[in-house]
């Protein structure tokens, strides 16, 4: 399979061009190889045309099984993701869903009835809303730079937060969040929420880094669903492919939700029961030890 960027949405660094992005691009595809046992070729396209980008794609096309985008600016990935998959799309879309839909479990709600806000309007917070809707969440807000009407308004009453956006989220707001709230602050190499803080307000909170506990990284996901489309011969990925994968990484989840203090702690450092707001045991959600370290 190929693995392609153009270089124009790198985490943390942003546009710096192909060439300065092939090295991510080769860690990708060892990620590829790792968990998936996939072989895969990393490709720097020196083009941001969206036409000039698919018409090397398809090209290509008789030299591999599949094709993965990665970290391709918005709006241009919209319109590639139509025919390709994006792991900061569907990768990022997948392990939320699991996370959320075991942190629901954990603080006795229903995804149907949740709130959630959604900060970051690209490519990953577009395909997290559009796979909570799929799978029944029916109050979803997403912010982007310039906001709803206020961010503090859309916090106000919300069970849910998901970060994916490059910003930070201010305290006040998430002090107006509905109890025992859920914050995914996912967004590196700086969250949204640092974890200190997050603990304050909420039941489960986790972050997109390896050095924080509960970690959600699409490192979870992307490998085995090119594993699975490729082994089934599936020519496309859906949303509903997408929500059954969710499940899985749900139920592989459900055996390592654990309870911890309710504050950051440096990873396997012992945890017990803690109080927060509420008076309630505050839970933490342990990624699978076989890939829970392995950070992007």
């Amino acid at each position: 399979m190929a693995v392609v960027r153009d270089g124009t949405a790198v985490p943390g660094l942003g546009d710096i061009g192909a060439s300065a992005s092939l090295t991510v691009m080769e860690g990708k595809a060892a990620l590829f190889k790792t968990f998936a046992g996939l072989n895969s070729i990393p490709l720097v396209l020196e083009t941001t045309d969206v036409d000039e980008n698919i018409e090397t794609l398809v090209r290509l096309r008789p030299s591999f099984g599949a094709v993965n985008l990665e970290d391709i600016s918005a709006p241009r990935c919209f319109e590639l993701e139509s025919r390709l998959i994006e792991d900061d799309q569907h990768g990022t879309a997948v392990v939320v869903l699991a996370a959320l839909t075991n942190a629901a479990r954990l603080t006795k709600r229903e995804l149907t009835g949740m709130r959630v806000v959604i900060s970051g309007a690209g490519a990953a917070g577009v395909a997290c809303a559009r796979i909570l809707l799929e799978a029944g969440v029916n109050d979803v807000v997403v912010l982007d730079s310039r906001g709803i009407l206020s961010s503090g308004e859309a916090m106000a009453g919300a069970d849910t937060f998901i970060g994916v956006s490059s910003g930070t989220m201010p305290e006040d707001f998430l002090a107006t969040m509905a109890p025992d709230a859920i914050i995914f602050a996912l967004s590196k190499p700086g969250p949204e929420v640092h974890p200190d803080v997050a603990a304050r307000y909420a039941a489960v909170d986790a972050t997109g880094r390896s050095d924080f506990q509960n970690q959600i990284n699409n490192v979870l996901a992307f490998p085995g669903i090119f594993r699975g489309a490729l082994d089934s011969g599936a020519q496309r990925i859906t949303t509903r492919n997408e929500g059954g994968r969710g499940g899985c990484h749900r139920r592989a989840g459900r055996r390592r939700v654990v309870s911890r203090p309710h504050r950051s702690q440096p990873p396997g450092s012992a945890g017990g029961a803690g109080s927060g707001r509420g008076g309630s045991g505050r839970g933490r959600l342990n990624p699978p030890p076989a890939v829970g370290a392995g950070a992007e």
